[in-house]
């Protein structure tokens, strides 16, 4: 089983994906749009 992990903050999402071939998980960051959602 893969573990993928999320973290949102301040509007920023944090994806840890653990790559089979490395050990260390790939970060990737995407900042979401403060606009959207808000009014």
């Amino acid at each position: 089983p893969t573990k993928v992990e999320a973290d949102l903050v301040n509007g920023v999402l944090t994806l840890d994906l653990p790559r089979a071939e490395e050990d260390k998980p790939k970060r990737i960051n995407v900042k979401a749009s403060k606009e959207a959602g808000h009014g």
